[in-house]
C-alpha cells in the first residue's frame, strides 16, 4: 500500500496525507496499474470538523477577477439556496442546487455579479444559515 494511504477495499485505497499515491488494479484485456501522484492537496481556509449543521468556506481566490469557488460542508442531502448580495444589499445572484453529505461547491463568475467590489454570499440551508464577505477585482 503506498504511503499516505488507508485500504478501502482490495483495489481502491484512500489518500489520507496531502502527498499521497492512488493505486488502482484494472481487470481487462490485460492487466494494468494505475498510480497518479498527488501533489496538493488543499482543504478550504476555515475548516471547523463538525456534523451538526452547514458550514460555509472563505471562498477562493479571494479577492477574484474572472471566477472563484465558494466552498460549503453540509450534514445531509438537503436543497441550497446561495444568494449574493452587493454593498447596499440588493440581491445581485441566487444559484440553487441539491447537494449531499460532506462538502461542496458553487462556481461564481464575473459575469454572475456583473460589477467589481465587496459581496456576501449567504447560504441558506433547511439546517441553518452562514454568510462570508467576498470581494471582485
Amino acid at each position: 500500500m503506498p504511503a499516505g494511504a488507508s485500504i478501502l477495499s482490495n483495489n481502491l485505497h484512500v489518500l489520507t496525507s496531502p502527498t499521497a499515491y492512488y493505486e488502482k488494479q484494472c481487470t481487462g484485456a490485460a492487466l494494468k496499474s494505475l498510480i497518479m501522484t498527488v501533489t496538493q492537496l488543499e482543504m478550504p481556509q476555515g475548516h471547523a470538523a463538525s456534523d451538526s449543521g452547514v458550514e460555509l468556506y472563505q471562498n477562493s481566490p479571494n479577492p477574484f477577477i474572472e471566477m472563484t469557488l465558494l466552498w460549503f460542508r453540509l450534514p445531509a442531502l438537503t436543497e441550497v439556496v446561495l444568494r449574493i448580495f452587493n454593498q447596499q444589499g440588493k440581491e445581485v445572484a441566487a444559484k440553487t442546487g441539491v447537494f449531499g453529505h460532506g462538502e461542496s461547491h458553487f462556481v461564481i463568475h464575473r459575469a454572475d455579479l456583473r460589477e467589481p467590489g465587496f459581496y456576501t454570499a449567504r447560504l441558506e440551508t433547511p439546517y441553518g444559515t452562514a454568510s462570508r464577505r467576498m470581494m471582485m477585482y
